[in-house]
C-alpha cells in the first residue's frame, strides 16, 4: 500500500495466460468491462462514508446564490436547517455513487456471485439494502433502517423477499466463531432424511475424449502421472497443444548410441538457440502461438516478426527472455528440411494456401476400447511404431463413446515423387532432451541430442504415435468431406513431428538418399494406409461404419 505506483506487468493483465488460473483482487472501477467466472464482493454491505464515522462534522455544499455566482456554504451543525439539508444532499450523492458501483461489481460474474450482508447498525445506507428490501425506507442523516429490528426478523424478511421476487439467491450463514454455539427452533419441522441413493455409478464413458485424456488421464506402468499438471480443459476439451511430457525428459539424456558398424553421420551441435528457453506447458503454448501466427514464406528476423513474437512473450509472462536466440531458433526450424519421405522440403518452401493452422475437430465415436486401437497397429505392421507399440496402446484405459476432440497444429500439402499434392499433419513439440550434470543441472541441449533413437523412444513413451494416427484419421475424414474425388491412397500423406529445440537449420541432402537421411528434431513417417483405415473403423459410430 505504501510502495510507489508501478506499471502492471503484461503477464498480470486480463489478456494474459496466467489470468485464467489466478485470483484477481481489483477495485470496482478497474473491473468495469471485465468478466470473471466467480466474483466475491465482501464489502458491499458497508455504507458509504461509514469509515468516516458517519460523515464529516461540517455540513457543506455548493450553494448557488444566483445562477451566475455559486458559493460554498459551511455549517457546523448537521442536525437542522441548511446543515441538515447539506448533509442530506451529500448522503444522497454518496448513496447514488455506491449504487452505481454496486451495479458494476454485481454484473462482473459469469457463473457465481458471492455477497456478504448483515443487519449491522449504522450501515443502513449500504447499496445492498434497497436491492434486498426495496420497500424499506432509505437511510437519512437521522434515520438508520437497521436499528430497532432483530437479526431474526431481518432474516425472515429477507427470505420472504427472495421467495416473492423469485431471486436465484441462496443464503449461506457464516460459520460460528470458535466456542460459539447457535441454537435454532425447528418449529416442528420433520427430521431430515436421506433421499434415494443411486445404485450404479454414473456412466462417464459417453462424452468428449481426446488423445490427452486417453493417454494422460490415468497412471500407466512405468510412467509418471502427468494429468495433475494439466488444466481441466486439456483433458475434457481436447486441447492437445500443451506439452505434458516435460517430466520424462530426464530419462532420455544424450540420445542413443549408433549401432556397431554403422556409418557415423554428421557431427551435430550440442547446443541450439532454444536450449535455454523455458520448459513446461506455458512455454509450449507460447511457442505454439508464435508459430501459428507466423508466415513461413518470409525470414523470421527481428525487423519482420520481432514485435509479433515479443507480444506473445509478454502474454505468456516471459518478458525477460532474450528475443534474438528465440528468433534464431525459430528460423532454424523454418529452414530445416524434413527428411524422410519429405526429403529436402522445408517450412520455408510452403506457399500461401498450402497450409492450415490449428484445425479443430470433433469426430463421432462409437464404443471405443484400447484393444481395438491396438489391433490396428498389430494387424498392419510397418514403420517405427507397429507390433511393439501395439502392446503399449492395449494397456491404455480407453473406454469412450461420443466425440473425439482435438486440434491439429498444422496441415500442409507437399508433392509426392509423382508431383501429386498430398496432405500431411504436423505437430510442434518443445520437449527438452539435453544433457545434465550429476546434480541434474542442464548443461546442453541441441541437435546432437535429438537423434532418431532418442525421439522414437520419447514418442513411444508419450503415445505421440497414437496422437499422430488419430490426427491422420481426422484429416482423412476431413478430406473425404471437402475434396471432390478424394482418394486416400493418392491424397493422404503422413505425419511430421518437429522437436523445436533439435532443429539444426539448413542441411545439405544428397539426392541419392534424400528420402532416407534422418534429420535431428524431425520425425517423419507415412504409416500404412490399411492401419489408418482400420483405426477409422474402430473409432466410427456403428451407423457410420461401412
Amino acid at each position: 500500500r505504501h510502495s510507489e505506483d508501478r506499471p502492471l506487468p503484461e503477464d498480470h493483465q486480463a489478456n494474459s495466460d496466467r489470468i485464467d488460473g489466478a485470483v484477481a483482487v481489483v477495485t470496482i472501477h478497474r473491473s468495469k468491462g471485465l468478466q470473471f467466472p466467480v466474483v466475491i464482493c465482501p464489502y458491499l454491505w458497508q455504507a458509504p462514508g461509514a469509515s468516516r464515522g458517519g460523515g464529516a462534522p461540517l455540513g457543506c455544499r455548493w450553494q448557488p446564490a444566483n445562477a451566475a455566482q455559486p458559493h460554498l456554504d459551511l455549517h457546523l451543525d448537521r442536525r437542522w436547517g441548511v446543515g441538515y439539508a447539506a448533509r442530506s444532499q451529500e448522503l444522497a450523492a454518496e448513496q447514488a455513487e455506491a449504487e452505481r458501483l454496486a451495479y458494476v461489481a454485481m454484473t462482473r460474474a459469469e457463473h457465481l456471485l458471492v455477497l456478504a450482508w448483515g443487519p449491522v447498525a449504522q450501515q443502513g445506507a449500504s447499496p445492498l439494502l434497497p436491492w434486498l428490501f426495496p420497500e424499506e425506507p432509505l437511510a437519512a442523516p437521522d434515520h438508520d433502517p437497521l436499528e430497532g429490528i432483530s437479526a431474526l426478523e431481518w432474516r425472515r424478511r429477507l427470505e420472504q423477499q427472495l421467495e416473492q421476487r423469485a431471486l436465484p439467491v441462496r443464503l449461506i450463514d457464516p460459520p460460528p466463531a470458535p466456542g460459539e454455539v447457535h441454537f435454532a427452533d425447528s418449529n416442528g419441522a420433520p427430521p431430515l432424511a436421506l433421499g434415494p441413493v443411486p445404485l450404479h455409478p454414473f456412466d462417464r464413458r459417453w462424452g468428449r475424449a481426446s488423445y490427452t485424456s486417453w493417454t494422460h488421464g490415468a497412471p500407466q506402468p512405468g510412467r509418471p502421472v502427468l494429468a495433475a499438471g494439466l488444466a481441466p480443459q486439456s483433458l475434457d476439451e481436447g486441447r492437445d497443444t500443451l506439452d505434458p511430457s516435460a517430466e520424462l525428459e530426464e530419462t532420455l539424456v544424450g540420445g542413443v548410441a549408433p549401432a556397431e558398424g554403422a556409418v557415423p553421420g554428421p557431427k551435430w551441435p550440442d547446443n541450439g538457440p532454444l536450449a535455454d528457453f523455458p520448459r513446461g506447458a506455458a512455454a509450449g503454448d507460447c511457442l505454439h502461438r508464435i508459430l501459428e501466427g507466423l508466415d513461413y514464406s518470409i525470414p523470421w528476423q527481428l525487423d519482420s516478426v520481432g514485435e509479433q513474437v515479443q507480444a506473445e512473450l509478454r502474454r505468456a509472462g516471459f518478458t525477460s527472455q532474450p528475443l534474438e536466440p528465440l528468433l534464431a531458433g525459430l528460423e532454424q526450424v523454418r529452414l530445416t528440411p524434413f527428411g524422410g519421405p519429405l526429403g529436402g522440403l522445408r517450412l520455408a518452401d510452403l506457399a500461401a494456401g498450402q497450409w492450415l493452422n490449428e484445425m479443430n475437430f470433433d469426430l463421432t465415436l462409437g464404443s471405443v476400447r484400447a484393444e481395438a486401437l491396438a489391433a490396428a497397429f498389430a494387424d498392419h505392421p510397418g514403420g517405427a511404431f507397429a507390433a511393439d507399440y501395439a502392446n503399449q496402446v492395449a494397456q491404455l484405459p480407453i473406454a469412450s463413446r461420443g466425440f473425439l476432440t482435438g486440434s491439429i497444429d498444422l496441415l500442409f500439402q507437399a508433392p509426392d515423387p509423382a508431383g501429386r499434392g498430398r496432405w500431411w499433419v504436423l505437430d510442434w513439440k518443445s520437449n527438452w532432451l539435453g544433457r545434465r550434470d550429476s546434480t541434474g543441472r542442464p548443461l546442453a541441449c541441441g541437435p546432437s541430442h535429438y537423434g532418431s533413437g532418442a525421439m522414437t523412444t520419447l514418442m513411444a513413451a508419450n503415445h505421440y504415435p497414437l496422437q499422430a494416427h488419430l490426427y491422420l484419421v481426422a484429416l482423412h475424414r476431413y478430406l473425404g468431406w471437402r475434396c471432390p474425388n478424394y482418394q486416400p491412397e493418392l491424397d493422404l500423406g503422413g505425419y511430421a513431428y518437429v522437436f523445436l529445440r533439435g532443429a539444426p537449420g539448413p542441411v545439405a541432402l544428397q539426392e541419392s538418399d534424400a528420402g532416407n537421411q534422418d534429420i535431428p528434431g524431425m520425425v517423419v513417417e507415412c504409416p500404412p494406409l490399411a492401419r489408418l483405415l482400420a483405426l477409422d473403423r474402430a473409432l466410427a459410430a456403428p451407423e457410420c461404419r461401412p
